[in-house]
């Protein structure tokens, strides 16, 4: 199977663990779908591919580093945003983690020791961060994204230590200003600013188009299979004598 060389991001909401210890299930749907209609526009305006969701967390795909970089200030300064204008246990935070490498796209999902890397990078970051790995470094117009660089890290199952980034946080000139000074959300044209009820009223998740074109198969393979069985019925009656 051929390999691709794709951008990694992975993100995940703090504390969603214990928030579904202690919501109902209908809570627990309310700021799934909360969580999708923040983060859901910002990835597609970057073109950015969703592979799955597992529960809050997002694999998505990207095809350059910059676009992905710009894509994940993007959502941390939505994500900022969004907590001005609701109470606490409305907020929504995430860390993310980038990875960049050769990958292979199967069945709808994604492999590779970029995914790998990135899940491991992603057990580092704090809410609000955006780590990534050195091959992103190399790859990234450093003149559009400030970087920081966080040394050498020791990862969960990598015999080798990593030379880790994060993308450096703006400084603050009024309350209120956005982590990541506007560079990425800037870009996403129309984006309207997160109004808590219109948030709630949009549409909920939707299964990414790859699995959805492979659900579609799996049913069109079953309507043949079917229709084959009866077409085979109706010949061996007409063949068989009447009595």
């Amino acid at each position: 199977m051929l390999t691709e060389s794709r951008v990694v991001m992975l993100t995940d909401m703090k504390g969603f663990t214990a928030a579904t210890s202690r919501q109902t299930r209908e809570e627990n749907a309310r700021m799934l779908r909360l969580h999708d209609a923040l983060l859901s526009p910002v990835i597609a305006a970057f073109g950015g591919q969703r592979i799955k969701t597992i529960g809050d967390a997002y694999l998505v795909i990207f095809a350059a580093s910059t676009e992905a970089l710009l894509c994940a200030v993007a959502i941390q300064d939505r994500l900022a945003d969004h907590a001005r204008r609701v109470v606490e246990g409305d907020r929504i935070e995430v860390r993310i983690a980038l990875a960049l490498g050769d990958v292979r796209l199967d069945r709808g999902d994604v492999f590779g020791e970029a995914v790998n890397l990135a899940s491991r990078i992603e057990g580092l970051a704090e809410s609000g961060e955006v780590w990534f790995s050195e091959s992103i470094y190399w790859t990234l117009d450093r003149s559009r994204v400030p970087v920081e660089e966080l040394g050498w890290r020791a990862l969960p199952g990598l015999k080798e230590e990593v030379r880790l980034f994060r993308v450096a946080r703006a400084v603050a000139v009024n309350e209120g200003d956005p982590p990541y000074a506007g560079i990425g959300l800037s870009l996403v044209a129309g984006l309207q600013p997160p109004d808590p009820g219109k948030l709630l009223r949009t549409r909920p998740r939707r299964r990414p188009a790859a699995l959805a074109s492979g659900a579609l198969l799996r049913l069109a393979v079953l309507a043949l299979v079917v229709l084959a069985t009866g077409a085979a019925w109706w010949w061996l009656r007409l063949r068989l004598p009447r009595r």
